[in-house]
């Protein structure tokens, strides 16, 4: 674990979940701007994506603190530092946590930043709350936006499969981990070793899941049209921050987008990266996303 992960863990907080009637520690961070005093009034919920944590958005804190009072990470359940319990997981379910982390810390109203995973997330949170006043706005940033042109890589797709998958993830190692996770990188952004690292030693911190958190792509055909019909129907202001060069969810999801969604929402926008940018544009470009990002939220308050 490197020192900055480190830190990043002894910062953190821990907040009980019960579902179900279990209960799952969930960790988190609340940031504040240090011109605010006490809890603001504007503020943000970022939503991580597969495999990593809510570590990646470190590199865009300090510019999304020049605009927010107060921003909360969180680790899903089954990921980075939260509880990793044996069982089957949901995007529903990650979506009852949100929502009951926020009331947890007392917010009634908030913006959302999401990426990858926490894209489906914040979809099903807009399908429960379609109307401008639970939440905000929504960033997604590269992620299964419309169900059907989701390309998982070759092993998700056999982590997803039953019985193989709980083989398949006997045969990931830290090299073959590593190799997976940077193809969805540009070929000029690639990832750092510190981040390739931490995101291993995340990955296998309490136990090493990747067959049961992989379970959310069977969520996705089943709740795909929910949640393309919220996206849809809302009058929540929404952008898609794309990086381009993502195999997974780079230039044909925009294209997609462009004629699915912009045409039927006059709340949504897009904004394209650099051609090098891919599947991470948080890690990858932190700064164009943070301005483009930031450049969105100005608009909503003129």
């Amino acid at each position: 674990m490197s020192i900055s992960l480190q830190d990043f863990h002894n910062s953190g907080l821990v907040y009980t979940f019960n579902g179900d009637g279990d209960k799952y520690d969930i960790f988190y961070h609340s940031y504040m701007n240090d011109d605010v005093l006490g809890e603001g009034s504007n503020v943000l919920l970022c939503l991580h994506g597969f495999p990593t944590s809510s570590v990646d958005f470190t590199l865009v804190m300090d510019g999304l603190l020049s605009e927010f009072d107060q921003v909360i990470t969180f680790d899903f359940l089954g990921f980075g530092f939260s509880d990793k319990p044996l069982k089957q997981y949901s995007i529903i379910e990650q979506a009852d946590i949100a929502e009951s982390l926020m009331k947890h810390i007392q917010i009634q109203q908030y913006h959302i930043l999401a990426h990858d995973y926490g894209v489906s997330v914040a979809q099903e949170l807009l399908s429960r709350y379609p109307q401008k006043d639970t939440i905000q706005t929504i960033g997604f940033l590269n992620g299964g936006l419309i169900a059907r042109l989701h390309r998982p890589l070759l092993i998700q797709t056999l982590l997803n499969t039953p019985y193989v998958g709980a083989l398949m993830k006997s045969f990931i190692t830290e090299a073959t981990f590593n190799k997976r996770l940077s193809s969805v990188f540009g070929t000029n952004t690639q990832p750092s070793s510190e981040f390739l690292s931490d995101a291993w030693t995340l990955c296998n911190y309490k136990a090493f899941i990747p067959h049961l958190l992989i379970g959310y792509m069977k969520d996705r055909p089943i709740y795909g049209k929910k949640w393309m019909d919220a996206l849809i129907h809302t009058n929540v202001p929404t952008i898609l921050i794309n990086g381009p060069a993502d195999p997974v969810s780079g230039i044909h999801l925009v294209e997609a987008y462009r004629k699915e969604v912009e045409p039927l929402s006059e709340y949504t926008s897009v904004v394209v990266l650099d051609d090098s940018i891919g599947h991470y544009p948080l890690v990858e470009d932190p700064v164009a996303t943070n301005n483009a990002y930031i450049k969105f939220i100005k608009k909503q308050t003129i």
